[in-house]
């Protein structure tokens, strides 16, 4: 995703998270040879559907998945959840 490459790939779990079929990739049932064969005929064949998923890829990528997005979203988790934490402990201290 990350260097703007069109990508099919099989609608598993995780895969099916990660990209949007028609969007930003080509999804295919597990299993179905001939779907993946069409599938990639269809980005060989097509330059701007190519360069469309492959765009929509990468811009999904640096907003959602980028290094630094990811940290910060770990960090707000991380923030939220001991700042929940500390809230639960100071409510059952004795007062």
């Amino acid at each position: 995703m990350s260097v703007a490459r069109p990508i099919v790939a099989t609608a598993v779990p995780g895969t099916r998270e990660l990209l949007r079929d028609g969007v930003d990739g080509l999804l295919v049932r597990a299993g179905d040879a001939t779907a993946l064969s069409e599938a990639l005929r269809r980005v060989l064949d097509d330059p701007d559907l190519a360069h469309r998923l492959g765009s929509a890829a990468a811009d999904r990528w640096a907003s959602e998945f980028d290094d630094t997005v990811m940290l910060d979203g770990y960090w707000d988790l991380w923030s939220e959840l001991a700042d929940r934490r500390a809230l639960e402990r100071s409510e059952r201290s004795p007062k």
